[in-house]
């Protein structure tokens, strides 16, 4: 599943890239810490314009995102995305347990989970990474494990693959790739691997630093990868 990320400054400038979005991929990430004026009130209108499935995410700098604001205001607009039925709500590992268990009482049957947890500095070595997927795994509702790393070497793309393939064997639904230039490697073949989704953009010239994949520009990469197969 192609998941096309949308990291827009405001909530007018995310209603137009959520239309671009939606066009060319299987589902929508709503990155909200990228979005500022975004609150409980205009959560919704994002929500419902997505067509698509809807992935709801709020990441702080901790973890390579851009949220500053109060934990409480992290749990209400997670509050609210799965009251508005998003389909996957991303919550990180350290959040607190008693956040975590009035977050799953106001969920909806529809959504589902994505336990993540972020090595924003560096790739770990495979046994570590594969430890922190059985781990994840293991709490409760984490129907999804999610895993990113920073890459600082190519090598650190086979890491994250081999996490993925020995995750798939253990039965455990992962998302997993490396962030940054180095990375774009992992974000191609996460996928093909077993991942449960890869990330892409709708934009068309994504920061090369980054390691963000033009979603139009993956599907060619696919194909071409089907040829050689």
């Amino acid at each position: 599943m192609l998941c096309n990320s949308v990291k827009a400054a405001s909530v007018e400038e995310a209603l137009q890239e959520i239309v671009l979005a939606q066009k060319s991929a299987d589902c929508i990430e709503l990155c909200l810490d990228e979005i500022k004026d975004v609150d409980e009130k205009n959560l919704p209108e994002l929500i419902s314009a997505c067509e698509k499935k809807v992935v709801v995410s709020v990441r702080e700098k901790t973890h390579g995102g851009k949220f500053e604001e109060s934990a409480e205001k992290k749990i209400l607009l997670l509050k609210k995305a799965v009251e508005c039925g998003a389909d996957f709500v991303e919550i990180d590992s350290e959040m607190q347990s008693e956040s975590f268990v009035s977050l799953k009482k106001s969920a909806l049957r529809k959504t589902r989970f994505i336990h993540a947890h972020y090595f924003t500095r560096h790739t770990p070595a495979q046994i570590e990474l594969i430890k922190k997927a059985e781990e994840l795994s293991k709490l409760k509702q984490a129907r999804i494990v999610k895993i990113v790393t920073r890459a600082n070497v190519l090598e650190d793309n086979s890491v994250v693959i081999g996490l993925i393939k020995e995750s798939k064997k253990m039965g455990i639904n992962i998302i997993a790739h490396c962030e940054g230039a180095f990375g774009r490697d992992s974000r191609i073949l996460s996928l093909p691997f077993g991942a449960f989704l890869t990330y892409t953009t709708a934009r068309k010239h994504p920061l090369p630093e980054s390691g963000e994949i033009n979603v139009l520009e993956m599907k060619k990469i696919y194909a071409g990868l089907k040829l050689l197969l």
